[in-house]
């Protein structure tokens, strides 16, 4: 099989929302979230994300895209 790297891969950007102004592009990868690993997270990932994102104005993502970390 093939290696893939931890985290939560964006698949679609909504046009005019806050991840499209941040740039996120699908493709990209979530690699934290609040300074919390996805990779560490407890359960599921994508689970806590959107629970997160429901109870918070704002979140903090650290992504990886074209192998470039960048804070947003």
């Amino acid at each position: 099989g093939q290696d893939v790297p931890n985290g939560l891969y964006v698949v679609t950007v909504e046009l005019g929302s806050p991840a499209a102004e941040a740039q996120i592009q699908p493709g990209d990868r979530v690699v934290a979230v609040n300074d919390q690993y996805v990779a560490q997270m407890t359960g599921n990932p994508k689970r806590t994300l959107m629970d997160l994102a429901m109870r918070s104005p704002t979140l903090s993502l650290t992504i990886q895209s074209t192998n470039i970390f960048q804070q947003l």
